[in-house]
């Protein structure tokens, strides 16, 4: 299918570049932590694949990013992410991917082990529509080689539920029961 892949070290920029050499489209996957060290590793990616004369960057971001009046450490890296991309000589499509259903399960399984089924974040009585990865992957996939451009999509799951509602499920799916509470945002951001 002409698709290849490279494996990558996002604190080298000099090999980062010469590894986006001679590709039309990179996926860039969000990093797996949070503030200024996310932020310096996205920028040295994008920097490269600029400077590599990539075509197009695809890149998970996070549902919300868009919105204004979100302020929320998580979010804010994505939104941060997102300006420097449109900032770019370079074609993007932003994927804004929901809450994982696999995070969350993770989530319910650690309660249930570890903390004697009680679930702390910051979600309250938002609602989220979950999504699995591999759902996120296909649409990642989909995007790179799709003929869209400069673009925002979100990739959502089919439902709405509050995080109560969702553990509910697992619970009556597993037979063990989980409580939910609520932490404000300096809470979460100690966890991660």
């Amino acid at each position: 299918m002409g698709i290849e892949t490279r494996i990558v070290d996002f604190n080298n920029a000099e090999k980062l570049t010469e590894a986006f050499k001679d590709a039309d489209t990179v996926i860039l996957i969000s990093m797996p932590f949070v503030g200024p060290k996310r932020r310096a590793a996205h920028k040295i990616a994008i920097d490269a694949a600029v400077a590599a004369g990539v075509n197009k960057l695809v890149y998970t971001s996070i549902v919300g990013a868009g919105h204004e009046d979100i302020n929320a450490y998580e979010v804010n890296d994505h939104v941060w992410t997102e300006r420097y991309i449109k900032k770019q000589p370079i074609h993007y499509l932003i994927l804004r991917d929901s809450q994982y259903a696999e995070a969350m399960v993770s989530t319910f399984v650690e309660a249930v082990e570890n903390t004697n089924g009680i679930i702390r974040n910051i979600m309250g009585d938002g609602k989220m529509a979950f999504v699995s990865r591999d759902d996120c992957a296909l649409a990642a996939a989909c995007a790179a080689i799709s003929d869209w451009e400069d673009r925002i999509v979100d990739i959502n799951g089919a439902e709405l539920l509050t995080i109560a509602q969702y553990m509910a499920i697992a619970s009556e799916v597993t037979g063990k029961k989980t409580e939910y509470q609520y932490i404000n945002d300096d809470e979460m951001y100690e966890f991660f």
